[in-house]
């Protein structure tokens, strides 16, 4: 009896780490094929969507595609439905986050690096000549006049603060205006940025985002603006230039702001997708059946 029960304790032992080992194995493809499949989805909406947005759209549908191929070959392997899940799930977050991310980051960044820089701006001058600004050095004569300026109470909770920009032109209409958030009074009271510093004459033109998830400052500080206009009497041009007004040597400070945010944004989805998918690859792998996936 004791001759027979050897071979087969031996053959068990062999069976449970095969086993042990294809459960392995079966954990990390499924943690890490969506895993790779949403980090690819996040960072082409992120860097790649705002000059070939067409291509990062047709690999996302046919990414959904091979996902739905896979569920549809499930019985070929069991391997084949969860990867079909998470995958397919991991595009999908993929793209909101990645949309997300470059709604609110990305799209600066791209917007600051594909602009111009203008030096010698006289604020009297018509914006539309540097319409196709990023940055701008204005004139030494250049100031902010805080002394008309206003906040405008925005439903979100903060403060939209503008003041025009002007030289010693006596002109009644204002071409550019510095703008900022949470640093003015309601009246007469600007200190945004390098406003109050008579050496700074730098100005990080404020661009506008697609308005997919959050409406852009820029949508306040229009806002603002008429106020001001209504406040003070002035006279604005239609379409006129909002900065933020920072020392010279400052201008990519906005640019270098919104990469960090986004790689940073980047860098948490990563962690906590890897997280979740940790959580679905452990739970398929201990309820599936069988010493492990054929």
């Amino acid at each position: 009896m004791a001759g027979e029960g050897s071979p087969l304790k031996g053959r068990s032992g062999s069976q449970r780490r095969a086993g042990s080992i294809t459960s392995s194995v079966d954990f990390w493809i499924i943690l890490l094929v969506p895993a790779v499949v949403f980090n690819t989805i996040s960072i082409l909406y992120n860097f790649l969507f705002y000059q070939h947005w067409h291509i990062v759209i047709v690999v996302t549908v046919l990414g959904l595609c091979a996902c739905f191929l896979l569920i549809s070959l499930r019985d070929t392997s069991a391997r084949y439905l969860p990867l079909g899940i998470s995958c397919s799930a991991s595009i999908i977050l993929g793209t909101f986050l990645g949309l997300y991310c470059y709604d609110s980051y990305g799209i600066f960044v791209n917007f600051y690096k594909n602009s111009r820089t203008y030096t010698n701006v006289v604020p009297s001058e018509p914006s539309a000549s540097v319409a196709d600004a990023g940055r701008l050095v204005f004139t030494d004569e250049s100031t902010v006049d805080g002394t008309k300026s206003v906040g405008y109470a925005a439903p979100n909770g903060h403060k939209y603060c503008i003041a025009p920009i002007h030289d010693f032109a006596d002109s009644a209409r204002v071409e550019f205006w510095a703008v900022g958030v949470d640093c003015c009074g309601w009246e007469s009271e600007f200190t945004c940025d390098a406003s109050t510093d008579p050496e700074a004459h730098g100005g990080i033109v404020v661009f506008d985002n697609m308005g997919l998830f959050n409406p852009s400052n820029r949508d306040w500080y229009i806002l603002a603006r008429k106020k001001a206009e209504a406040e003070f009497d002035l006279v604005s041009v239609e379409k006129p230039v909002f900065v933020r007004w920072v020392a010279n040597d400052e201008l990519t400070k906005l640019s270098s702001e919104y990469q960090t945010k986004a790689t940073w944004f980047l860098i948490v989805t990563v962690i906590a997708d890897l997280i979740v998918g940790a959580v679905f690859a452990y739970v398929f792998v201990k309820t599936m059946k069988g010493p492990g996936l054929p």
